[in-house]
C-alpha cells in the first residue's frame, strides 16, 4: 500500500532526519485548518436551525485539488522505487 509517509521519505531523499519536522508542521497545519473550518461553519450557520457544512466541502475540494497539483509536480529521484519499499 502506498502511504503518504513513504512518499515523504522519497521527497526527503538524503535527509530522512527531517521526517519528524515534516510530520510536526503537517500536524500544526491540520490543527489550524480545523480551527478555521470550525469558525467558518459557525459563521455560515448563523441564523440557521442546523449547521451548514457546505463551506467545509468546498474547502476540502480546494485542498484536495491543491494536493494533487503539488504532488504531481514533485521531483523524485529514480534511485527510489516503489518496489524497493514494498519488498
Amino acid at each position: 500500500m502506498w502511504d503518504a509517509s513513504v512518499q515523504l521519505l522519497f521527497v526527503l531523499g538524503d535527509h530522512p532526519s527531517h521526517f519528524g519536522y515534516q510530520r510536526l508542521w503537517g500536524t500544526v497545519g491540520w490543527g489550524i485548518f480545523a480551527i478555521i473550518s470550525g469558525l467558518l461553519v459557525d459563521e455560515f450557520s448563523k441564523g440557521l436551525a442546523q449547521r451548514d457544512y457546505t463551506v467545509v466541502f468546498y474547502l476540502m475540494l480546494i485542498m484536495l485539488l491543491s494536493d494533487v497539483i503539488v504532488s504531481s509536480r514533485l521531483k523524485v529521484s529514480d534511485k527510489f522505487s516503489f518496489r524497493r519499499v514494498m519488498y
